[in-house]
């Protein structure tokens, strides 16, 4: 059994006078635990806080991951074409072209990577 008080009071101050009227009401009945409203939300929503923790830590890993990966990526397509560039530095291509040709193709595979990413996971949840 639950009994609710509604007190502009301080709420531990008035355990004391709670029990005194429960007991004179019924000797047989005690008071055995004493919380505070907020003491019961905070504890029913602990562990919705908790998720929502993990959740976000969980989605902060994937995108450093996933940035990573992305760097690796980028980093590996740059190194195995530092011939092609360096020819095409050598017959005079201008460096902000050959920046716009490194950066045009990263973003193909940024894009094919988020094509992929969104449409596997669509097809798997239907």
């Amino acid at each position: 059994m639950s009994i609710v008080v509604r007190s502009t009071e301080d709420p531990k101050q008035l355990a004391s006078s709670i029990r005194s009227a429960l007991t004179s009401v019924d000797p047989d009945e005690s008071l055995s635990s004493f919380q505070t409203m907020e003491e019961i939300v905070s504890r029913s929503a602990g562990w919705n806080r908790f998720n929502a923790f993990l959740l976000a830590l969980f989605a902060v890993i994937a995108l450093v991951l996933a940035a990573a990966g992305i760097y690796g990526l980028v980093s590996y397509t740059v190194v195995q074409r530092t011939r092609d560039i360096g020819i095409r530095l050598a017959l005079g291509a201008q460096r902000s072209g050959v920046l716009l040709l490194i950066l045009v193709e990263g973003m193909k595979l940024v894009a094919a990577g988020l094509v992929l990413g969104l449409v596997l996971p669509w097809f798997y949840l239907n």
